[in-house]
């Protein structure tokens, strides 16, 4: 979706996008990802970080279904093939920018784990981003960042303030997903030393940093909105963050193998908001007569007031019904039982 969102950015600000090149970087973009889940896959299990007390999805090295050489060659292939892309890539006019960022992205790719294999030919074998507690930035940076921007600058030729904003927005949701697997992950994580945030500094402050990521991800459109980087109907998806506080609450509230429903949530949240937020851009006016309709019919054509007191009134009823049916604090969100603080 980082890919579509800086497709789209360039399409709506000048005009300036093609389709072929956006989709050659996709392809860039998808290869990396599978090859870097094939590696981690390898360096995880010969690492000992995989073993039969996971609680996370099932992992094919460490149930046997394949070898750990096997997964490594397997991963080599796909990463070789980004590679045949991304040199594509630089010769279609990306340039000196794009051919560091292939760089990086490879080889953030193999390092991301790390482990004996490839990194370990050429002494480099004990890097690892994630064992160093750099899971976090690394997600930023190459999920984040590196998709938008890449694809903005393939197509404009230059990176705006409005494109760095949406690729912090995309990287805060990547960067949320990764900080769930680490608080989910983090009795096993402690065992073999992998310093991930949670880790190094408590569940607490990981929930806390989880909360943060998401929040930022919506807060980020007004504060470009009030920076006049975009127009209003763009801050439309803001509607999403009623499932994003939903998906807040739950990670406050669970533990352990509980949160991987977190981690398909935290991404269905990322994607319902991608969705909106393309609808927006291409829709813009339409999303601008809808609201300001809205506005007309709720708080005008009654008394102001009264509407609006009814309107509060029904939202806050519904949530106390809502937490009171799951035998929670009806009024204090952070309340003991909650397990929130």
């Amino acid at each position: 979706v980082c890919n579509i969102v800086g497709h789209a950015l360039a399409w709506e600000e000048y005009r300036s996008a093609d389709i072929g090149v956006s989709f050659l970087f996709w392809i860039f973009a998808v290869l990396t990802q599978i090859g870097t889940n094939l590696h981690n896959d390898y360096a995880d299990f010969v690492k000992g970080a995989d073993t039969n007390l996971r609680v996370g999805p099932a992992r094919a090295t460490q149930k046997g279904w394949i070898q750990p050489k096997t997964m490594a060659k397997a991963s080599s292939l796909i990463l070789a093939a980004a590679i045949a892309v991304g040199i594509q890539l630089v010769s279609m006019g990306g340039g000196l920018p794009v051919a560091l960022a292939v760089f990086a992205c490879i080889f953030g790719a193999v390092a991301y784990t790390g482990g004996p294999y490839p990194l370990g030919a050429i002494g480099l074998g004990h890097i690892s981003i994630a064992y160093a507690g750099l899971g976090d930035v690394f997600t930023m940076f190459y999920f984040g960042l590196v998709p938008v921007l890449a694809t903005y600058y393939l197509n404009t030729g230059f990176i705006s303030a409005t494109a760095i904003g949406f690729s912090l927005i995309m990287g805060s949701f990547a960067s949320a997903i990764i900080t769930v697997n680490n608080i989910r992950d983090v009795e096993t994580d402690k065992a073999i030393g992998k310093k991930t945030s949670a880790v190094r500094y408590g569940v607490k402050f990981a929930k806390r940093e989880y909360g943060i990521l998401m929040v930022a991800s919506f807060a980020l459109l007004p504060v470009m909105w009030m920076l006049s980087l975009i127009p209003a109907p763009w801050m439309f998806p803001l509607i999403a963050f009623i499932m994003a506080d939903k998906e807040i609450r739950e990670v406050f509230r669970l533990e352990g193998a509980k949160l991987n429903k977190c981690l398909f949530g935290t991404a269905r949240v990322q994607i319902i908001f991608t969705l909106i937020q393309l609808f927006a851009m291409y829709n813009a006016d339409r999303v601008r007569e809808a609201c300001y309709d809205f506005y007309v019919r709720m708080f005008l054509t009654v008394d102001p007031l009264l509407a609006m007191g009814l309107k509060m009134g029904i939202f806050f009823g519904y949530i106390a019904h809502n937490r009171r049916q799951r035998g929670q604090d009806p009024l204090n969100p952070y309340a003991r039982g909650d397990q929130m603080d």
